[in-house]
């Protein structure tokens, strides 16, 4: 008690001393303001104790079309999104491909499709025998329905008393219902809740939605906190690098509205960029592989070689076919068929305005003798090629994709060079593994086998994309590297592990230097079976628990 009282009249005084030399301080500095920093502002600010300062890039989510599920896509590109795309992947035709990255107060939680997956329990025990202990699915398993709250589903496996909304679809297109059935017919059972005992199966997925509205983890965890007298956000402050004294994380340099700025840490940096921000700012502050860091002129402060490497992601495709049938969603965000589903939604808020598009869903095996599912459905009553930015015109149609889980390919995210202003070199190494490739076949096959089954074939007009029934493997491997993408799940950069080689450790602590910690997807070991939202705002819960139990010490300042 008294060493606790010590501490906080310690803090005073000092803060006092900073703000007279023009200079942030606070006990923790947040960088970023995606999914896990909402989260950890949150649980580190309820202690009054704390002073958090979170520093964010982007600014607040004020456009109305964030709210709005159906409209996801349309903030590609925009001044919401970091914009940022791959060098060319040999694998994949020589392609840059887009990689979408929420740049605002939320982070890829305002861009995303909603969709709630955790990921299947084998992953996080994977996690634990590659040495992460701390991280099985029964320890993680807690993390996961502290802060949620779902409308739908009661079980051992969810919470109905947290911050973050869950819930079902408030519209359900005729085609996904069809889907369903067809899948059924192909010996998938049903499988009400994904998130449950077993992940297999096919069903509708639930949704990180409140009344028809997408809930950000910003508006769950982040907004209705943001006026606490111990927590100060700055938005349009791009961070360069992080200074320390005495092996500390002390301080760190970014830029507000083009002015050089500092702020001063009294307890810890936590990085929370992402799987392409995390490593730049790291490299940046000299930590990273040494001879990287020696080519961009940046002098060497800890050499961590694991930095940047161990890139994955998940890659999916579509497949598109035209229906005789008006079901398709296709023409109602265009006028004159906007104005009954837009009304429906401002006055409702009901209607296919509130759907997320990827309806449907199902996780399955392309071999029996897998641990889990390799691969997972994504259906549309609706056509979703190129990330949403393919025309057809008049087309009305749907489209039923499938993204491969468990890639062997890893690749880099590296320096182009040490200017704050340059994107970072993103190299996923897409398809470069003879097994990936393999795989991504053998998805394709299956899913034109629902496509093609009844009742769902009763629908098809003509094929759209591709143009026809793909039959051969080399015609749907070609087709793959012409037109797959990302799904939006880039992980592992800053992996956790036990080894020396290992960016952070169990905590999520750095190497070898004291009162700095990620927490975010680039310290996932390895991807997991399913969407990455639901994932990270566990690490952030976990991340935090840990944070706060080391408040209680004196220092940190120790090195392991």
């Amino acid at each position: 008690m008294f060493l606790h009282l010590e501490l906080i009249i310690f803090q005073y005084i000092n803060r006092d001393l900073k703000l007279r030399n023009n200079m942030l301080t606070g006990d923790y500095i947040i960088i970023g303001g995606g999914t896990a920093a909402c989260v950890l502002a949150n649980r580190l600010s309820k202690n009054p104790a704390n002073e958090i300062i979170l520093l964010e890039s982007g600014g607040k989510p004020d456009h109305a079309k964030l709210s709005i599920p159906a409209s996801f896509y349309q903030m590609f590109k925009s001044r919401y999104d970091w914009n940022f795309h791959t060098v060319p992947q040999k694998q994949v035709n020589n392609r840059k491909m887009y990689q979408p990255r929420g740049k605002m107060l939320g982070g890829c939680s305002q861009l995303n499709a909603m969709i709630y997956i955790r990921g299947a329990a084998k992953d996080y025990d994977e996690w634990a025998a590659m040495g992460n202990h701390l991280w099985s699915y029964k320890k993680v398993l807690p993390y996961f329905k502290k802060g949620k709250n779902n409308f739908s589903i009661d079980s051992q496996y969810h919470t109905k008393s947290g911050e973050q909304n869950i819930s079902n679809h408030r519209v359900i297109g005729h085609l996904t219902n069809e889907f369903i059935a067809s899948a059924q017919a192909n010996g998938f059972k049903h499988n009400p809740d994904f998130n449950g005992k077993d992940q297999a199966g096919v069903g509708t997925y639930q949704l990180f939605q409140k009344g028809g509205k997408r809930e950000s983890v910003y508006d769950s965890f982040l907004k209705p906190i943001q006026k606490r007298k111990n927590l100060r956000i700055i938005t349009g402050a791009t961070v360069k690098k992080i200074l320390f004294e005495d092996n500390k994380a002390e301080f760190v340099e970014y830029y507000e509205n083009g002015k050089k700025k500092k702020a001063k840490a009294r307890r810890e940096v936590i990085l929370c960029a992402g799987t392409f921000g995390s490593p730049q700012i790291l490299m940046r502050s000299g930590i990273g592989d040494v001879n990287e860091l020696k080519e961009h002129g940046i002098i060497p402060r800890m050499a961590i070689s694991e930095v940047g490497k161990n890139l994955q992601d998940h890659l999916a495709f579509g497949i598109n076919v035209e229906t005789h049938e008006r079901h398709s969603y296709d023409g109602n965000d265009k006028l004159p068929k906007l104005i009954k589903p837009l009304l429906q939604y401002l006055l409702f808020k009901r209607g296919p305005l509130t759907s997320n598009i990827a309806e449907g869903g199902a996780f399955f095996k392309t071999d029996k003798s897998l641990p889990a599912a390799d691969f997972q459905i994504l259906f549309a009553p609706a056509t979703f090629i190129k990330h949403g930015f393919l025309d057809l015109g008049n087309h009305k149609g749907f489209t039923m994709g499938a993204c491969h889980l468990q890639p062997e390919s890893r690749g880099t995210v590296k320096l182009k060079n040490k200017s704050l202003r340059a994107a970072p070199l993103i190299d996923p190494n897409y398809m470069s593994a003879e097994g990936d490739r393999e795989a991504l076949v053998k998805g394709y096959k299956a899913i034109q086998k629902i496509l093609y089954s009844n009742p769902l074939i009763k629908y098809i007009k003509k094929e759209k994309f591709p143009s026809k029934k793909l039959e051969s493997s080399d015609e749907i491997l070609d087709f793959l590297k012409t037109y797959i993408q990302t799904l939006y799940h880039p992980v592992g950069t800053c992996r956790m592990g036990l080894d020396l080689e290992s960016v952070v450790d169990q905590r999520l602590k750095v190497r070898g230097v004291v009162g700095l910690r990620v927490v975010d997807a680039s310290v996932m070991p390895k991807i997991i079976r399913g969407n990455t939202q639901a994932p990270v705002m566990m690490i952030a819960e976990r991340a935090a628990e840990f944070i706060l139990k080391d408040r209680l010490t004196l220092s940190t300042r120790m090195v392991y």
